[in-house]
């Protein structure tokens, strides 16, 4: 069994389009969030029930990436898109979510993405990420300025 052997969970935790404390109850019965439970961050609150149900309480969460796009192109992904301050601002909003409800157990949280320097709009992940591509020079997006400019 994996839960002998393992000390923690990681997950992902996309936000899709709604904001970070939705809870998965509010984003399952709203159809412009995609209508279902794992269509938010706070996904990782039913992953984590599991964990518990299971004996597994005393063990952390690793949210292994997060975020959010701003995807226009892509079919997949452009539903879901927020514009570049919406995710800035989600981005803050999820860290401070997650320390104000999720302590102690959850753990490592790491964002998506900085750019590579050879991403494209055509790229998806070009969308999800906090900076622009390019080197040597940094080009930071809304969001990396946010999250650089937040408490910590």
């Amino acid at each position: 069994m994996a839960a002998a052997q393992a000390n923690v969970l990681g997950v992902h935790a996309a936000g899709y389009k709604a904001p970070p404390e939705l809870s998965p109850d509010e984003v399952a019965s709203n159809p412009d969030y995609g209508g279902q439970r794992f269509f938010c961050f706070r996904r990782v609150e039913d992953l984590r029930r599991v964990m518990e149900r299971y004996g597994d309480g005393g063990k952390q969460v690793a949210v292994l990436e997060f975020g959010w796009t701003s995807d226009p192109i892509h079919p997949s992904y452009a539903w879901h898109r927020v514009d570049e301050a919406t995710k800035a601002d989600y981005f803050v909003r999820a860290y401070q979510w997650a320390r104000n409800n999720w302590s102690p157990w959850i753990g490592l949280m790491s964002l998506i993405y900085i750019a590579d320097p050879d991403w494209t709009e055509a790229d998806e992940q070009y969308w999800w990420a906090i900076s622009e591509p390019g080197y040597p020079e940094f080009r930071p997006r809304p969001a990396y300025l946010s999250l650089r400019a937040m408490p910590k």
